[in-house]
């Protein structure tokens, strides 16, 4: 905040004699009638003062070098029934060292100028936080239970099928298993084109077979391979945001990907690994033989 954010406020109707720097920095304002106010400021404030210490000149010329001294921002001389305006003493030596002085009507009050002056420092040290905020208000709206989000990191196959941008003939969700949000997750997951093969199926029809049921489902259509790396049980990944007991092993979901070699993959992405929760880089390493064995797949074509 800088003293002419204080200054040109209408409510205030505070009258400027002397301009000086303008644009220096506020840190507080300050009221002292002290005769050396120096000792009790720490540089930058706006001083509020009734003149209590005016004894002719000397003692105008004692005060100023204590407030420059101190490196105050600007001086507000309050005025009153002893002393309606602001001395031309003061003015006079304000000028000659550049001091911001201005002057207080009797009728407002220096803890006023005092609640302003934070105000106005809240609103300025806010604004930044409220711009991002208003930048952001399409993210803040998806950070929401997902059940009741459009856009969330779970929901990007589903929009995407939403949008027509996948063959819903092709897709394939492995390895799923645990609570749902709602009833109907499972048939919207059918009705939009996905294929579900749950751990419980996988282990039943063994990792062969399962990966046989995976190739006649996607053919030679152009295939994504995105891995959640809580499909693997927390034995195997327990660095995730959200572990799933009964997921596959490391060993299944290894295999699974060697079988895409064959197909016609262009793309893929790993996601959900938290080292933050992960114990002895089990996560991690799983992750990188994943990525491994993506980038693998695609050095056959």
């Amino acid at each position: 905040m800088q003293v002419i954010d204080l200054l040109f406020r209408q409510e205030l109707n505070l009258r400027l004699h002397v301009i000086g720097d303008l644009a220096r920095p506020i840190r507080w304002v300050h009221a002292s009638d002290s005769r050396d106010p120096a000792p009790y400021l720490n540089g930058e404030e706006v001083v509020l003062s009734t003149g209590a210490w005016f004894n002719g000149k000397e003692s105008v010329t004692r005060f100023v070098a204590g407030l420059m001294k101190a490196n105050v921002a600007a001086l507000g001389f309050g005025v009153h029934d002893d002393m309606p305006t602001v001395p031309m003493e003061l003015i006079v030596e304000a000028k000659k060292n550049n001091l911001t002085l201005f002057e207080v009507p009797s009728g407002v009050t220096f803890i006023s100028l005092s609640e302003l002056f934070v105000e106005l420092s809240m609103a300025h040290h806010e604004q930044p936080l409220r711009e991002n905020a208003l930048r952001n208000a399409q993210l803040l709206g998806i950070l929401q239970h997902q059940s009741g989000a459009d856009y969330t990191h779970g929901t990007t196959f589903r929009r995407a099928s939403e949008e027509g941008l996948l063959d819903p003939e092709g897709c394939m969700h492995i390895g799923i298993r645990g609570s749902l949000y709602a009833a109907k997750d499972l048939t919207d997951d059918k009705a939009l084109g996905f294929q579900i093969l749950s751990s419980i199926e996988f282990q039943d029809l063994g990792a062969h077979e399962a990966i046989k049921k995976m190739q006649a489902r996607v053919g030679q259509r152009p295939v994504y391979i995105s891995i959640d790396i809580d499909v693997l049980d927390p034995a195997h990944a327990p660095g995730t945001g959200t572990p799933e007991a009964g997921g596959l092993t490391s060993r299944e979901l290894l295999s699974v990907l060697r079988a895409t070699a064959g197909m016609n993959v262009i793309g893929a992405d790993v996601v959900e690994v938290a080292p933050a929760y992960d114990h002895a880089q089990i996560t991690g390493i799983a992750a990188s033989h994943v990525i491994y064995e993506l980038i693998s797949a695609f050095a056959t074509k």
